[in-house]
């Protein structure tokens, strides 16, 4: 759904807005149905690995269930650990970052909270290059572990899937 924080004032940003759209969306659908699919992978021969080599079952059954339950464990973790984030980052209560990360991840998006916002406000009342490098690595990371939670997310969904 998404209604952000920041949304485009003029026409031609509410266009620009509509073709990036219509073209990053399928491309970041085809990406993150990849990316699951590793994940996916991962998982189960994770679990596979863990029945034959350290139970030392022959015949691993269930695997695909197990992989579920990982995959899940997985994803609320990764909630959890959003949550964590808020609160040393953000200065949120865990509660308000748990929130944050779930409406994201469930693409809810609502934009009421939005994660790297004190930091931006920090940097642009100040003039200091190593501020803004220090955002640049904070929208890096940012935007490098939400890929990775909606790849777990995505492997989940694949898992349902099958």
């Amino acid at each position: 759904l998404g209604y952000g924080h920041i949304t485009p004032e003029t026409p031609l940003g509410q266009i620009d807005t509509v073709l990036y759209t219509f073209l990053s969306v399928p491309l970041t659908m085809l990406t993150l149905k990849t990316m699951g699919k590793m994940v996916s992978k991962l998982v189960y021969d994770f679990v596979y690995a863990i029945e034959t080599m350290l139970l030392s079952r022959k015949r691993p059954r269930n695997v695909k269930k197990k992989s579920v339950f990982v995959t899940s464990t997985l994803m609320i973790l990764i909630v959890c650990l959003g949550g964590l984030e808020g609160v040393y980052v953000e200065g949120w209560t865990f509660v308000e970052g748990f929130y944050t990360w779930f409406a994201t991840l469930s693409t809810l998006g609502y934009g009421d909270y939005v994660p790297g916002w004190s930091v931006l406000l920090q940097v642009e009342e100040s003039s200091n290059p190593k501020s803004q490098l220090n955002l640049v690595l904070i929208i890096f990371i940012s935007a490098l572990s939400s890929m990775q939670a909606l790849c777990v997310v995505a492997d989940f969904l694949n898992l349902e899937q099958n």
